[in-house]
């Protein structure tokens, strides 16, 4: 078995530690499954490729690319956008969320001024 290079070292301790924070983030429930299954994926990838280098070649034979370099850029602009997609999500969550906090601060304030007293809405029937 040939030595590591640097790099492959580098990238297999990345990759591990994406695997592990993310499994952690998710058992405690601190991050979603869909946030977990992309660095799930991006920590197996560069944990693979790590270990063995020659997948990186076979990946970039199936994509269609000439050279490596072309093969991560590309990859890496696709991860992005994923990314993206995933922060535009959370972003309308937190928006959401937001919106709903100031109507209901709004209400707080209307019923503070007219004098009434809020009652938090009880769950017996």
């Amino acid at each position: 078995m040939r030595a590591m290079r640097l790099v492959n070292v580098v990238g297999l301790a990345v990759g591990l530690y994406f695997l592990v924070q993310s499994y952690r983030l998710v058992r405690r429930r601190e991050e979603d499954v869909f946030s977990f299954l992309i660095w799930l994926i991006v920590g197996t990838a560069l944990v693979v490729v790590s270990l063995f280098p020659g997948v990186a070649d076979y990946v970039m034979t199936l994509l269609g690319m000439e050279m490596r370099a072309y093969t991560i850029f590309t990859l890496g602009i696709l991860l992005a956008y994923v990314l993206m997609f995933q922060l535009f999500r959370l972003i309308w969550r937190l928006n959401r969320s937001l919106s709903k906090l100031n109507e209901e601060l709004s209400l707080l304030k209307a019923l503070h001024e007219k004098g009434e007293a809020y009652e938090e809405p009880s769950n017996e029937p």
